[in-house]
């Protein structure tokens, strides 16, 4: 790896870890980031769609979820597999995880 691409790397990592007291709040389109109803409504049909899929597959014996961040979909996992492993890069967000689902199973 050349050190432009670690260095984009360690950048990418350092926005992600300073934006995470603020994810939630842009996820769920509140707050700054509300865009009004419809763009609300049309943000929130699609996380449903995804939300279905998701449980669709289920159960599962095992799910790796790759940069979790504060745990959004961690929380769906965890109802649908026996055990989730969360990973990112950001110790920050792994802890909002951790504390936000609350689950054994992960």
């Amino acid at each position: 790896m050349s050190q432009d691409e670690r260095a984009a790397i360690d950048r990418t990592i350092a926005y992600y870890r300073a934006r995470v007291p603020e994810y939630d709040e842009w996820y769920r389109r509140e707050g700054r980031y509300d865009r009004g109803a419809a763009h609300r409504r049309a943000w929130r049909d699609e996380l449903q769609r995804v939300e279905r899929r998701l449980r669709a597959e289920g159960p599962r014996e095992h799910a790796l979820e790759l940069a979790c961040g504060t745990g959004y979909w961690t929380r769906v996992l965890a109802q649908i597999a026996q055990r989730v492993t969360a990973v990112d890069a950001s110790p920050e967000a792994i802890l909002r995880n951790r504390e936000g689902v609350g689950s054994d199973r992960v």
